[in-house]
This record gives structure tokens, C-alpha cells and sequence, in this order.
């Protein structure tokens, strides 16, 4: 089976209210008529309250996306605008800034592979390991603060890491390779091996595999390998993506699609599903994918189809920005005012800060 889950999460800062669903139709209800279309403007969301750190800086963690729900990335720091209490406040002297310094802001995406045995027995995984390298090059590419992990799964309940996440992409193409590395010529090379027993063998390696697919188990797991590695990280701010790539259907049945498509649902990140060749069940890798699917009719258009979920899922993570300015209040509680004008669309929020105790000397530099 040859599926390509690709989960994509949003924010992670205590609780997230975006469901990270980026299709066409996910706003259809924003206006009377279902007709109508949604308003042609910017929609901007505040994930927590405002962080205020002595003497005076503002930290904001907010996401843009249009009106039609669509991410918008790419938002320059003068396209920004700040008013307190209906005050604009001065770009130049308030040092504004968009942090992406990976010690304060990290987008995390794990690709989650399907290794069960018709990848193997095809010698399609070579292609599928090329492909994924790829894959973690371009995010990679796209700043030092994106995060890549891989993991692999087959039939069994559980999936299993192949490369820990990092932004090096060095270490991607030197761990990626070793899920093919040869494990078995025959069956009883895999007795001592955990859950996978089966010598799952082609003209280019043979390996120990539980030779089911447990798809769903594989987004199940998958989420909560990233929450896990998020919450572990030690960074204030940072944003999930899940990338699942499979060629099958369920067959394991460990899991049904109701549990995984409520793991999915319920889950603050974004969920991104690529199935290979005509195995797979379309209408099911579209409710897994709730950011969005693609599909491959073959290995040799993997590649393409890899690198444009990558351009998704940068979207989806870089919709967010941590947004930083030194206050010129030195007391009492403000209105803050942030308006974001870009592609010729603008879009407002509004929040409250507390400015008792700020004094001179602030900094954003990060």
C-alpha cells in the first residue's frame, strides 16, 4: 500500500481553535447565501493573549489567513500596523519585527511512510526514500526553523521512527536511506524481531514486516508523535504538520475510520493525505486529509506530487507569525489594534495588554 499522509499542524500554544482545513468550501457558511461568495479581505487570529516580558516588549503569536480561508504567507513586517488605544504606533521606534528564530518559532512535520509489503514487493521503495529526501531537502530549505521527522509503518500498532526531527538536512539524506537497509533473506531472519515477522523481500532489499497495512493506526500514531515532540521541544511557539504517504487501503483493522477520522477532527494540527497508484480509497484519504490530498498514479510522479505538498505545508505553517514591538505605554491596560494589509486585501484583531511596570530599554531583537 502506498499512501502518502501528509499531516500539516497548526499552532500549537495550549489549545487551538483552527481546524486547519484549507480546501475551497471550509468558510462556505461565512455569509447567508452559499452561494455568495466569502468577503474579498484578510482574517487574523490571536492564538493566546499577548506576551508582555519587562521592560516593554510585545510578543503576539497571530495567523493570517484570507477570508476564504486560504493561508497567507509571506506577510512583510511593513505591512504590519500597530494602534494603541486608536494611536498608531511608530514602526521605527518601537522596533517591530517578525521572529523566526528557531529558538522562539519551529514548524514540525513528520512524514509518515507506508513500508508494507506491496511498497517492498514492487520495488517501489528506493523511489518512495529518493522521494522523501527530496522532500525534507525542500522543507528544510525553506528556513532554519523547519523541523522534519520521519517515521515508517505496516501492519503493526505502532509506527516506527527512521529519522528524529531536525533542520539539518544532511542528517535527513544520510537516516532517510536506512528504512531500506536489508534485514532478512528468509523468514527465520525475523524470529527476534518485535511484531514484524514476516521477511518482506524484493530485487532490492528484504525487510521485517507485520505484511498488513494499518493505515488508520498510522494517522492515529502519527498525531501523537507530533504532539509529543512539540510539546517537548522547549519553543513557546511552534506549528505541526503531518505528512502521510501510503499506496492501499486499511486492512490491519486495529483501528476503524471512524477512530481515526475523530483522531483527525479533534486535532489542532493539519493533515495532509498522498495515495500512489489505483489501490487507494479517494474518498478516504480525503477525510483524513482535512488540509488537503493529492494523489501519484506511480512512483515516477511521486517526486512532483511530494514537492507541492511541501509548498502546502509551508503555507499552512508560515500563515502563522510571531509577530514582536517594544510598547511605548508605561502603565495601565490598552487596546491593541493589529491590521495586516496584503495582496491587496486588509484584515483586522483586537486584543488588551497591560503595560504596568514597563520602562525604557526594550529589545526585539531575538
Amino acid at each position: 500500500m502506498r499512501l502518502l499522509v501528509v499531516v500539516v499542524g497548526c499552532l500549537f500554544f495550549g489549545a487551538c481553535g483552527d481546524d486547519g482545513y484549507y480546501g475551497p468550501n471550509r468558510d462556505a457558511a461565512i455569509n447567508d447565501s452559499v452561494d455568495a461568495p466569502p468577503p474579498a479581505c484578510l482574517k487574523l487570529a490571536l492564538t493566546g493573549a499577548p506576551t508582555v516580558a519587562q521592560p516593554a516588549k510585545i510578543s503576539l503569536f497571530l495567523s493570517v489567513e484570507t477570508c476564504a480561508g486560504e493561508p497567507v504567507p509571506n506577510v512583510a513586517i511593513g505591512e504590519f500596523q500597530l494602534r494603541e488605544d486608536g494611536t498608531l504606533v511608530s514602526a521605527f521606534e518601537s522596533n517591530q519585527l517578525i521572529n523566526r528564530d528557531a529558538q522562539d518559532f519551529r514548524s514540525y512535520t513528520l512524514l509518515v511512510l507506508d513500508t508494507s509489503a506491496s511498497i517492498i514487493e514492487s520495488d517501489s521503495l528506493p523511489d518512495m526514500i529518493a522521494d522523501s529526501v527530496n522532500f525534507g531537502n525542500l522543507m528544510t530549505s525553506f528556513g532554519r526553523q523547519h523541523y522534519v521527522g520521519v517515521y515508517y509503518f505496516d501492519g503493526a500498532d505502532d509506527i516506527i521512527q527512521v529519522a528524529p526531527f531536525t533542520n539539518d538536512a544532511g542528517a535527513l539524506q544520510t537516516q532517510i536511506p536506512s528504512v531500506g537497509t536489508r534485514q532478512c533473506t528468509v523468514q527465520a531472519d525475523c524470529a527476534n524481531v518485535p511484531k514484524r515477522k514476516s521477511c518482506v523481500s524484493s530485487m532490492a532489499t528484504g525487510l521485517c514486516r507485520d505484511d498488513s497495512t494499518n493505515l488508520y493506526g498510522a494517522v492515529i500514531n502519527g498525531l501523537a508523535v507530533l504532539t509529543a515532540a512539540m510539546n517537548q521541544s522547549g519553543v513557546k511557539y511552534t506549528v505541526g504538520n503531518l505528512v502521510v504517504l501510503t499506496d492501499g487501503t486499511d486492512q490491519a483493522a486495529l483501528h476503524t475510520l471512524a477512530q481515526a477520522t475523530q483522531a483527525v477532527n479533534t486535532s489542532m494540527h493539519n493533515i495532509f493525505t498522498v495515495g500512489i497508484g489505483g489501490e487507494t480509497d479517494p474518498t478516504v484519504l480525503q477525510q483524513l486529509g482535512k488540509s488537503g490530498t493529492a494523489s501519484a498514479a506511480n512512483t515516477s510522479q511521486l517526486n512532483a506530487t511530494l514537492m507541492t505538498i511541501a509548498t502546502k505545508v509551508q503555507a499552512a505553517a508560515e500563515r502563522f507569525y510571531l509577530l514582536q514591538y517594544c510598547s511605548p505605554k508605561r502603565n495601565g491596560t490598552h487596546q491593541l489594534r493589529v491590521t495586516a494589509t496584503h495582496g491587496g486585501l486588509t484584515g483586522s484583531l483586537d486584543t488588551m495588554f497591560s503595560a504596568n511596570g514597563f520602562t525604557s530599554g526594550c529589545t526585539t531583537t531575538p
